[in-house]
């Protein structure tokens, strides 16, 4: 069982208030503004339609979706599919489809939160690359998703079909005060620390010496030559 491929905190790691704000002017955000932010190939197991359907209920509440954005970054065959469905839906003003970006710890340092609703996640590195940043996470309740998140500690599970679980998560992250935000970015960056990759890492050296030890043990009958104390194993 191993901890992902490992997470560079050096790279992944809250930005600067100024630098925050800075990216957040670029992107044309408001500083008030609920910037959302999904990270991911556009096809149909990342299951952005769900966030969609999420906003438009939201959209028919009496606040509306006045100060929410909603970015995805990522390109895929269903492309086409979400470009239609956010025109049909009316959201337009509020969804940008940001394509393929080399470098995502822009985009990642200046949302409020990121949404993977993805059906299935083997563990999602992009989710533990957000909790490091400080950035909350809605996710869908999988089994990747299990091994980070903590339901209203940083952030909030839904069910991968459940529009109105999404639009009560994306209305519980609106309605965080400043001081309740800046505690739960803090948790956040708590959670992700278990994925280091020197634990990662950690994990990987153990497996392997654990595998050539049996694979000694099959080949010659002996054991390996870390368990003899000598170096060295006949030919």
């Amino acid at each position: 069982r191993l901890p992902g491929v490992g997470l560079d905190r050096r790279r992944f790691s809250p930005l600067p208030p100024g630098e925050r704000q800075a990216l957040r002017e670029s992107l044309g955000l408001a500083p008030d503004d609920l910037f959302l932010l999904s990270l991911g190939e556009l096809n149909l197991n990342k299951n952005h339609q769900v966030v969609l359907a999420a906003l438009s209920l939201l959209q028919k509440t009496p606040q509306g979706l006045a100060g929410v954005r909603y970015g995805i970054c990522g390109e895929g065959f269903a492309r086409p599919r979400l470009e239609r469905e956010i025109r049909e839906r009316g959201l337009s003003q509020v969804v940008t489809l940001y394509g393929y970006q080399r470098d995502v710890i822009p985009f990642l340092g200046c949302a409020d939160a990121t949404v993977f609703p993805s059906r299935r996640e083997g563990l999602g590195m992009a989710g533990v690359e957000s909790l490091a940043m400080g950035v909350p996470v809605l996710a869908a309740d999988n089994r990747g998703t299990r091994e980070y998140m903590e339901q209203g500690v940083n952030g909030f599970l839904c069910p991968w079909d459940d529009p109105e679980a999404f639009a009560a998560g994306i209305a519980a992250l609106q309605g965080l005060g400043p001081g309740e935000r800046e505690a739960m970015a803090r948790r956040c960056v708590d959670a992700a620390r278990p994925f280091d990759k020197k634990y990662a890492a950690a994990v990987m050296a153990r497996a392997y010496r654990e595998m050539d030890r049996k694979v000694r043990e099959r080949r010659y009958g002996q054991p390996s030559s870390d368990q003899r104390g000598h170096g060295g194993v006949p030919a």
